[in-house]
């Protein structure tokens, strides 16, 4: 059995990573047809998906009272938020900087990781609704990273300021600490409403009755969403908004 709403959530997820491959393959060929003196005259090819229907049919097994824990937060939660906090510090900071985008990536995924799980009480905090501790240790992880070594120090604040690279860092910081909150919230909602427990595999249905079969059609689209800078000089900030 499985979660109704986990079901769903992988199917759209799904879809959505399905481009994802589909625009790394793009930009992977791309650098071959750029390289080729006859493909280069050529137009890249990309797949691009606007709609997609999905036919789910599933027996509901049981309707049960949720139960949610801070591990449950951390762990369905954790990797997105550090994710987009990370990929905003490589946009806004690394990249810009000229530095090693992909050896710093990994070391501030495993420093966020380390900020969020290293103290359950100030996540416990940020989940009731007070960040201020956990937007600090954030904050601190990347700068650690970021600007405790010379060289990347030099190259960070060659054509900005140390303050504004640390305010940067500080808002990236807090946004990924709010997205903890919004986490929190969801999953409360969730354990409030209760779990519908689903039979969705071939080998659970192949016995159940046509009958009692439920049958959900999912149509989705695929929204793209591209970086625009907002303000000027050096208070322009980059966000996504849809095309």
């Amino acid at each position: 059995m499985a979660d109704l709403t986990d079901v769903l959530g992988a199917v759209l997820r799904d879809i959505a990573r399905a481009r994802v491959v589909s625009d790394l393959f793009s930009r992977d060929i791309s650098k071959e047809y750029a390289a080729d003196p006859i493909l280069e005259a050529f137009p890249v090819p990309r797949a691009d998906i606007r709609q997609a229907s999905v036919g789910l049919a599933f027996a509901v097994a049981a309707v049960n009272p949720r139960t949610a824990r801070l591990d449950d937060v951390i762990e369905a939660h954790a990797r997105t938020h550090g994710a987009a906090f990370v990929q905003g510090l490589l946009e806004d900071l690394v990249e810009r900087a000229g530095l090693d985008r992909d050896a710093l990536r990994t070391e501030l995924v495993q420093a966020v990781d380390d900020a969020v799980r290293g103290d359950p009480k100030t996540l416990e905090k940020a989940l009731d609704g007070s960040p201020e501790l956990l937007v600090q240790r954030l904050t601190k992880a990347a700068a650690e990273v970021l600007l405790t070594d010379a060289e990347r120090l030099r190259a960070l604040t060659r054509e900005r300021s140390l303050a504004d690279v640390r305010e940067v860092i500080a808002a990236a910081a807090a946004g990924c600490a709010a997205g903890f909150g919004a986490a929190a919230a969801l999953v409360s909602a969730r354990r409030a409403a209760g779990a519908v427990d689903v039979s969705v595999s071939l080998r659970e249905l192949l016995d159940v009755p046509q009958a009692v079969l439920s049958r959900i059609e999912l149509i989705t689209e695929i929204r793209n969403y591209t970086w625009v800078d907002v303000g000027d000089g050096e208070r322009a900030d980059r966000r996504l908004q849809p095309e």
